[in-house]
């Protein structure tokens, strides 16, 4: 059994500091027990980002690049670049384009590890993997999902032309149980 979640059925939410948007697209747990939490955040202006104490984040750009500061580190993160850091760090952006969109893969790194990856796919996806489409579509069963729409499945999938952000989750069966 997989469970698809589509942006287009989400609603944006506020940033815990008031300063944006997410829209939240594979939380597992609930309230404070994050387990896993997937999310699309609408990046309108230069700002800090929430902290999130005992989290691990992996932040992954969808579209014009931007400047990251981490700990007074500053760096530029291109398109379909995950970057990993601590939810605690003292994190901030800079838009180097205009607006953009992050994808953000938040867990508990005492219960979960996220590998996060970009891969370009032309057949099959592999099983057991949390993704989210960047670009053209994964068919999965019979249902097709396309740009910012997720996917926790670990049934295989397959595709066509698609730019995907793969997520390899430690104790997987855990986080759906």
């Amino acid at each position: 059994m997989h469970t698809i979640r589509r942006i287009a059925d989400t609603r944006p939410e506020p940033w815990r500091n008031g300063g944006g948007t997410t829209r939240r697209l594979l939380p597992v747990g609930g309230g404070a027990d994050v387990g896993l939490r997937l999310s699309v955040a609408e990046l309108l202006r230069d700002g800090p980002f929430s902290s999130f104490p005992d989290i691990d984040r992996v932040f992954t750009v969808v579209g014009p690049p931007v400047e990251l500061t981490i700990d007074s580190r500053a760096f530029v993160v291109p398109e379909a670049t995950p970057i990993r850091f601590s939810g605690a760090a003292a994190a901030a952006v800079r838009l180097l384009d205009g607006p953009t969109r992050a994808i953000n893969v938040m867990t508990d790194p005492t219960r979960y590890r996220a590998d996060v990856r970009t891969v370009r796919v032309h057949g099959p996806v592999p099983p057991c993997s949390a993704l989210v489409v960047l670009s053209g579509s994964v068919l999965v069963g019979d249902a097709t999902i396309g740009p910012l729409d997720a996917i926790l499945a670990p049934s295989p999938a397959t595709a066509g032309d698609a730019h995907i952000l793969d997520i390899k989750l430690d104790a997987v069966a855990e986080c759906l149980a």
